[in-house]
């Protein structure tokens, strides 16, 4: 008999929990943008946006104009989570959870791996932060602010 191995538990932020507890995810995060990026909001800009083709066999890029901010992770992970004070180790640890997965683009990511990035992201900034990764998870596991919820598979 074969033994399963125990997956851990992926956490991102879920769109789907703002939209049931009737919050706003990009006023969450356009709070978390530099001030630059916040001064462009609204704005026209050219963008790729993958399309199918004529005959709907594959993805090219077209560009268009966009609202710039209309994707607010990519804004941050590409911008904003560069700038000097992003991250600080003044900031609370959910807050600190909550910007890493913005800067990595909202990809899903293991306790120990987020763990792993906060240490990074506030040693980079100057401070000293260790988080065990079985206290994040206690901490992500009672969120009901930031929407962090671990990502379900389908």
């Amino acid at each position: 008999m074969v033994e399963e191995e125990a997956i851990e538990p992926r956490y991102h932020i879920s769109m789907d929990w703002y939209q049931s507890a009737g919050r706003s995810f990009g006023v969450m995060a356009e709070s978390r943008m530099c001030s630059q990026c916040r001064s462009r909001l609204g704005s026209e800009v050219e963008s790729r946006v993958p399309v199918l083709d004529a005959k709907g066999t594959r993805v090219v890029f077209e560009t268009r104009l966009v609202k710039y901010g209309a994707s607010p992770i990519a804004v941050i992970r590409d911008c904003c989570s560069k700038s000097k004070g992003y991250i600080t180790a003044n900031l609370p640890l959910m807050e600190i959870a909550f910007r890493v997965l913005l800067a990595n683009g909202n990809q899903p990511m293991t306790a120990e791996e987020l763990s792993q990035q906060i240490e990074e992201h506030v040693t980079y900034a100057g401070g000293s932060r260790s988080v065990n990764a079985d206290a994040l998870t206690r901490v992500l596991e009672n969120d009901d602010y930031y929407g962090i919820c671990e990502a379900r598979v389908p």
